[in-house]
């Protein structure tokens, strides 16, 4: 209950998620009002033996201006950049203190050159203890002095990861400034991200699943990735944790990262009939990360960054190619057309920001932000169709838990059905057979004439017969029946039945010998010979042979009795009907039944192991049963 209102009518967590975006987006309006940039110039060149010094990076490199930001993707080699700026400037003052700022602060180590400062060089870097930095902030700062005239300042840059880098140059007010929005902009970005994690674990606890477990897996490499990205794990966890170990955990939450999305997208997709091959195909996409994990560890952290991008762009254009494939399932949650739009966006989404992380074009400050963004357009992505998915699964619930009352309403109303027919036809039984022999014995103790005795016996003949019949029926229908089995002779039983019948002299008994004994229910079997051996005198031609020809088959395991006579007003039954509940033809109508018979005998046969089936010649209605023969 509990949970459930934290989530299904959680207004206050949308109310916080809204707030959250409101902050996020007013600080990004608030660090639209740049300030001064005293840099006018910047340049970059590459070191590929990572060997050169100061003094033959200045003399032998190839310089390369760039405006905005540095992006160079990643790689072994060491970035050189050489910013120039002028203290002549007009905003500038005499005594004022200048501080270059340089962000991302997951740059493994930054050295600083400066003219004025000839007998050192400044080091910076999330490799490097904390203390050193001049000033505790969001962003790398170098004190610089102002010096009197135009200068420049040298950088060498050495990393791991993408080599990124944003350069200004501020006086102490803009520094001031911009490190209050810097905070409020990060502190916006890992809140939103903490929304979609707290969510995460929200349904995890309370829907728990797969789905669910991956989505929260990615959220966590999301969660610690930005908060390296942004530079709170440098400016707060710098003192607690060594370089070493701080690297090592951010680079492993990328990797984690990337695993949950791929978890997440391929078990999304598998709501769809996959080829065979996409199972074989997501283990070979799974495979790379735990190797670079392992890379990682052993220290080869570059290789393991650039397997991770290459993994989740390869994943991604994987898995749209599947929901292209793939087909709708009767029981999916999720539409194939919903599936192949989500995997489009995200790995357009993906294409746009490893364009840039892999400096394959050139790009302004956002893209120091562009894993931040990408995670937040996965994370929304992700909550949003796991949100649809939800809302779909709990119609689905609500549907099935409809049907089930439907159902079970339905059983009780059959169940009370047949309760209160049993009860009708024990009644009918049980009253109309007490009757029914007491005209019989009353009409045995008068002289009537013959013709009016023989019609009224006849007719409580009718009536009996019509309540055996369904109340055998009923019973047949029901599975009430139980088999009894006895030793008898099948010859010897049919003569007996031959007599009994209204009109012995019709029926001929071929192909019998003595000493045919079968092992079955000699009442039931009874039953069902009564109603062919009625339905042959009833339905054929009057004054008409009814024959029964009775046969062993070659194998001698079993015995034939077949059943025929010809077709009489009544013509020839349908074949497709014949056994069905109630029917009667349409020419039958003028005769009396109920046309439970043959629904009975089908019914009894499969109680028995018995064969009963129809099959006339050109011009006789035949039935035949098929019985085991008793073991001797």
């Amino acid at each position: 209950m509990f949970y459930s209102f934290c989530w299904d009518r959680s207004h206050w967590i949308k109310a916080s998620f809204c707030l959250l975006c409101a902050g996020l987006l007013f600080s990004v309006a608030v660090s639209a009002r740049a300030s001064t940039n005293y840099i006018t110039e910047q340049a970059w060149g590459e070191d590929i033996t990572g060997q050169m010094s100061f003094t033959e990076a200045q003399s032998n490199l190839e310089m390369r201006p760039f405006d905005g930001m540095l992006s160079r993707g990643y790689g072994d080699s060491t970035i050189w950049v050489r910013l120039r700026f002028d203290a002549t400037s007009p905003d500038l003052e005499a005594g004022d203190r200048l501080y270059l700022r340089i962000r991302p602060t997951f740059l493994d180590r930054v050295r600083l050159y400066d003219p004025l400062q000839p007998k050192q060089s400044l080091l910076l870097g999330d490799l490097e203890p904390a203390q050193h930095s001049s000033l505790r902030s969001l962003a790398f700062f170098f004190e610089v002095p102002l010096g009197i005239g135009p200068r420049e300042l040298w950088l060498e840059i050495q990393t791991t990861s993408t080599r990124f880098g944003y350069f200004e140059l501020l006086d102490a007010q803009a520094v001031y400034q911009e490190n209050i929005q810097l905070e409020f902009y990060s502190i916006g970005l890992i809140g939103i991200l903490s929304f979609f994690f707290i969510w995460g674990v929200i349904q995890l606890i309370t829907h728990p699943g797969w789905l669910i477990a991956s989505y929260v897996l990615a959220q966590v490499g999301a969660w610690v990735f930005s908060f390296w990205v942004l530079g709170l794990a440098y400016a707060l966890l710098g003192e607690y944790l060594s370089p070493f170990w701080l690297d090592v955990v951010t680079s492993l939450s990328s990797a984690f990262y990337v695993l949950g999305i791929i978890l997440f997208l391929y078990l999304l997709v598998s709501e769809l009939r996959l080829p065979r091959w996409t199972e074989l195909w997501f283990g070979v996409l799974v495979l790379p990360i735990p190797i670079g994990i392992a890379l990682m560890l052993s220290g080869h952290t570059v290789l393991a960054l650039q397997i991770n991008p290459i993994m989740m762009l390869l994943a991604s254009l994987s898995f749209t190619l599947m929901a292209h494939l793939g087909q709708d399932r009767s029981d999916a949650v999720l539409s194939r057309n919903l599936l192949i739009t989500f995997n489009w966006t995200v790995f357009l989404s993906f294409v746009i920001y490893i364009s840039s992380v892999l400096g394959f074009r050139e790009s302004g400050i956002i893209a120091m932000y562009l894993p931040i963004l990408f995670s937040l357009i996965t994370s929304t992505m992700m909550l949003a169709i796991l949100q649809v998915r939800s809302i779909r699964l709990r119609r689905a619930e609500q549907t099935l838990r409809t049907n089930i009352e439907i159902a079970n309403s339905r059983a009780e109303q059959q169940s009370r059905y047949h309760v209160d027919k049993d009860r009708l036809l024990s009644m009918l039984a049980h009253e109309l057979k007490t009757p029914v022999a007491s005209m019989h014995m009353r009409l045995a103790a008068h002289n009537l004439p013959e013709k009016l005795d023989r019609d009224l016996k006849a007719s409580l003949d009718i009536i009996r017969d019509l309540v055996e019949r369904t109340v055998d029926a009923n019973k047949v229908e029901e599975g009430q029946l139980r088999l009894e089995k006895s030793t008898f002779d099948l010859c010897l039983l049919l003569k007996e039945m031959i007599c009994q019948t209204t009109s012995p002299e019709r029926i001929k008994l071929t192909g019998a010998k003595d000493d045919i004994w079968i092992e079955s229910d000699q009442r039931l079997l009874k039953i069902m010979l009564h109603n062919l051996i009625d339905n042959a005198l009833k339905y054929s031609q009057q004054g008409t042979t009814v024959s029964l020809i009775l046969q062993l088959l070659p194998d001698e395991s079993k015995v034939e009795l077949k059943v025929l006579n010809t077709p009489g007003k009544a013509g020839w039954p349908d074949s497709q009907q014949l056994f069905t509940k109630y029917y009667r033809s349409a020419d039958a109508q003028h005769l009396s039944g109920t046309g439970l018979g043959l629904f009975l005998c089908r019914g009894l046969a499969e109680l028995m192991d018995a064969q009963l089936a129809y099959a006339p010649n050109l011009a006789q209605v035949c039935f035949t049963i098929t019985l085991p023969v008793a073991e001797s």
